[in-house]
């Protein structure tokens, strides 16, 4: 009710009024807040049914109202449980650092949950990748209910898996490299959890991020390999060279990624190089990679 209290004061709108005039808005609003708050503890948002309005105001209304003030319930919204760092704060779901625009993300989408379009506790600050589109329905039973990440907190990293996409011509010359980052199922032992996750990682896009994400590190990578193997003066691969490079990058992320503790590029580089370490087919690939890479500097 803060928030109403505030905004009603500056600009009094048609919602506003109903707060500060009619009683039972505040009643009821206190009664699904704490409706709400309990089944967001027990994971079991599902039950608080799908709503078109509140009381006599429209779904249209409360979205015109949440869009005007946008601004001033984001100044109400507390943090996460995902964690932040000192110097910086990061989305709460890809646990990237926020770009300049930051968004309001419903958990319970306004399109089927208008009661909770502006209760605070239904809205989380998000960057623009992960407001999406995708999430407009609501969970309808345990196993595919929101997760509230002001109530849980999950290490998603547990469900990342690397691989790389391939292309060839005709020639067997490699014509597309890059890393496709998807959902690893089977990684906790509840089911039930793993299918809230990958709901999750899909509302939110996750996979779709988190793979343009490496993408970028991969060619970031790639360059410092490049760079590395030209200043020894090869003009091919040299696989000796290029594990001990590949072993360097791996220790020097895992420690600034522990230092760090978010999904970064340190996280990236750690997780890509560990991959080619592990694998002799995609070394192999890698190599043919660099190679080509070389070759253009040669021509």
């Amino acid at each position: 009710m803060h928030v109403i209290n505030r905004i009603s004061s500056k600009d009094p709108t048609n919602v506003s009024n109903k707060f500060i005039t009619d009683g039972r808005y505040k009643l009821y609003m206190k009664y699904r807040q704490k409706k709400y708050l309990s089944l967001a503890k027990k994971r079991k948002l599902y039950l608080l049914g799908k709503s078109e309005n509140f009381l006599e105001l429209s779904k249209e209304e409360l979205k015109a109202f949440h869009t005007k003030f946008s601004s001033d319930f984001k100044e109400f919204l507390p943090t996460c449980l995902t964690k932040m760092t000192d110097t910086e704060a990061i989305c709460p779901f890809c646990e990237r650092q926020f770009p300049s625009f930051i968004t309001t993300e419903h958990i319970l989408p306004q399109s089927e949950a208008a009661e909770f379009i502006i209760l605070p506790a239904n809205m989380i600050l998000a960057c623009r990748d992960c407001n999406t589109w995708l999430h407009s329905r609501m969970g309808m039973n345990n196993t595919d209910t929101e997760i509230n990440l002001y109530f849980e907190s999950y290490d998603i990293t547990r469900n990342i898996e690397i691989n790389f996409v391939t292309d060839r011509n005709a020639n067997q010359e490699l014509l597309i490299y890059r890393p496709e980052v998807k959902f690893a199922s089977n990684r906790y032992s509840d089911s039930v959890l793993q299918n809230r996750l990958y709901r999750f990682w899909k509302n939110y896009q996750l996979g779709n991020t988190y793979s343009k994400e490496a993408h970028k590190t991969f060619l970031n990578i790639s360059i410092r390999l490049v760079v590395k193997l030209t200043n020894n003066g090869a003009q091919a691969v040299d696989r000796r060279k290029l594990t001990a490079y590949l072993e360097e990058i791996k220790k020097e992320a895992k420690e600034c990624n522990r230092v760090a503790e978010r999904i970064a590029n340190f996280y990236w580089e750690f997780r890509i190089s560990d991959f080619f370490l592990k694998n002799a087919v995609e070394f192999d690939n890698l190599c043919v990679f660099l190679d080509g890479k070389l070759n253009e500097l040669v021509t």
